[in-house]
């Protein structure tokens, strides 16, 4: 009977750690990356042009977005790069969130506010250069691959 007990009041007692230990992971620090080096933060606030910052220690930095190469928020890591339509290099660069890297591949999604659909976009960069977009012009059994490479199911409607 006593040992049935001490069982359980283990049980517990690895089960409110395990629950302490999961709601301190929940914490996630912001940084910045900019031209200047890598600065953390509280809270990081990307606008249409500027980058609003509020430093661990309280004071607050505005950045033209044009210096921020990534950031990260609430965990998400987003990066600077260039964007590709129909497999070719526009003249613009956007923020893309980095779901994956595997081997120096890195899974990203962009989300293309289009007037007419807007949709998430996913591609895949090799460091800072481009390797596939993952759309309706690729065959279905390389788009699921490619999805799966990077531990995501692919659903194709």
């Amino acid at each position: 009977m006593e040992d049935l007990i001490m069982k359980k009041a283990l049980l517990l007692i690895l089960a409110i750690g395990y629950c302490i230990a999961g709601t301190a992971g929940l914490r996630y620090n912001s940084w910045v990356i900019s031209e200047n080096g890598k600065m953390n933060c509280k809270q990081v606030h990307v606008g249409i042009s500027k980058v609003r910052i509020e430093l661990n220690d309280g004071n607050k930095i505005v950045l033209p977005i044009e210096q921020i190469n990534s950031y990260s928020v609430d965990g998400k890591v987003f990066k600077k790069l260039v964007l590709y339509s129909h497999g070719t290099p526009t003249n613009k660069t956007v923020f893309m969130e980095q779901l994956r890297t595997r081997n120096g591949f890195s899974l990203y999604k962009y989300y293309r506010c289009d007037i007419e659909s807007p949709h998430d976009c996913y591609y895949i960069y090799e460091g800072d250069t481009f390797c596939f977009a993952l759309d309706e012009s690729m065959e279905t059994k390389k788009l699921k691959n490619l999805f799966k490479y990077f531990g995501y199911k692919a659903v194709l409607a």
